[in-house]
């Protein structure tokens, strides 16, 4: 569906060789027109990152998803343990790649199970500020739980940085 994201975080060195990112996320759903509507989630996550081997990232990560008032869901946390690149291919164009294992405790009103992420996304730099995104996830249970199957979404859109 049609969707507005509302960002604001902070991502920087920790420690040394220890990287942190931390964000909270306002996912707008606009079919149903207004802040604060029943089927909105606020997305909060903090990741820690370390660089490893040749350009890869080792990261852990927790996600939390709080849905709104009169939500038919429930919200819950996602455990993330994984690894990430990313390779700029020319001055305008990044290409990023994911691998993580996910512990879901039950999110979304799915039993608690373990799930493979994947993500190939590229990311084109239009202006100064504005980046264009087109980006493949993919979900895979690692064992059957009810009601949750693989799962592939295409996404695409722009992002402003202030």
């Amino acid at each position: 569906g049609y969707e507005i994201e509302y960002n604001i975080g902070w991502n920087g060195p920790l420690v040394a060789g220890i990287n942190l990112d931390v964000g909270v996320i306002y996912c707008d759903l606009l079919k149903y027109g207004k802040v604060g509507a029943s089927e909105d989630v606020l997305y909060n996550y903090v990741k820690l990152s370390h660089v490893a081997v040749a350009g890869f990232n080792v990261q852990i990560m927790v996600e939390n998803y709080t849905m709104m008032k009169n939500s038919a869901y429930p919200g819950g946390n996602l455990y993330v343990v994984g690894v990430t690149r990313s390779d700029a291919l020319g001055k305008a164009l990044t290409l990023d790649t994911s691998l993580e294992a996910v512990y879901d405790d039950g999110t979304y009103g799915y039993k608690s199970g373990e799930i493979l992420r994947g993500k190939v996304g590229l990311s084109v730099k239009v202006y100064k500020n504005l980046t264009g995104l087109l980006q493949v996830n993919h979900y895979e249970p690692l064992k059957v739980r009810e009601g949750y199957t693989s799962n592939t979404t295409i996404s695409s859109g722009l992002s402003y940085q202030f």
